[in-house]
């Protein structure tokens, strides 16, 4: 059987070789890690996408939202200005009705009070003169 000797330079050789793919190993699987990574990274920012378009959507929505109730909101005021001043003429109306009705409500109790006093007198002369 023969021996095989090494020089110290093919040693050399042979460590560098296998530090070599060693090191291309390990940079392949680095280099498949930033890939997967970098594909996770562009799933994420089209999701960025699409949430901020979705939430411009809202943001316009609610504007429109806004800019409807601020005009139905200046409608009612206006509504609520005119039925503020329907009642206060009604109210200067029904005062003006009221005065005399109570007036008149007035002269009416005056008559019953005076018809009662004139019929108790009549009686209480029918009664004098039976004596």
């Amino acid at each position: 059987m023969s021996t095989v000797t090494f020089t110290g330079t093919e040693i050399l050789v042979g460590i560098g070789l296998l530090a070599f793919i060693v090191l291309s190993f390990m940079l392949y699987r680095l280099i498949s890690e930033i890939i997967m990574t970098l594909r996770q990274v562009r799933r994420t920012v089209r999701e960025l996408e699409r949430s901020i378009q979705n939430s411009q959507e809202v943001i316009y929505n609610v504007k429109s939202i806004t800019r409807t109730v601020d005009s139905e909101l200046k409608e009612v005021r206006e509504i609520v200005s005119t039925a503020r001043g329907a009642v206060e003429h009604i109210h200067s109306a029904a005062a003006t009705i009221t005065k005399p009705v109570s007036q008149f409500r007035g002269l009416l109790k005056g008559l019953g009070y005076a018809t009662k006093y004139l019929l108790r007198r009549k009686r209480s002369d029918d009664y004098e003169d039976d004596e």
